[in-house]
């Protein structure tokens, strides 16, 4: 990523699970939006992330670290960066 200031920056920090339909709608969306969206995804540590069917980390995503979950401290979540 360039070393500049982000014009536009989308953070969907830990809401994935929160949201109906497809996870790959809802990050097409975001990347929509802003130049770069930064997006926190639950694991295993949140039911609604296991029982939703298409919630994965999405093709060209660039992991820039973890974030401890709030519900399980064995489990940390990615914390991703996607640019348009």
């Amino acid at each position: 990523f360039p070393v500049t200031i982000f014009p536009d920056l989308v953070l969907a920090l830990s809401i994935m699970h929160h949201l109906p339909g497809k996870t790959a709608d809802w990050i097409q969306e975001f990347k929509a939006i802003g130049d770069f969206t930064i997006v926190e995804f639950a694991l295993d540590d949140s039911a609604r992330a296991v029982t939703k069917k298409d919630y994965e980390i999405p093709k060209g995503a660039k992991i820039l670290g973890h974030s401890e979950s709030h519900l399980s401290d064995s489990i940390k979540r990615p914390i991703l960066a996607l640019c348009k």
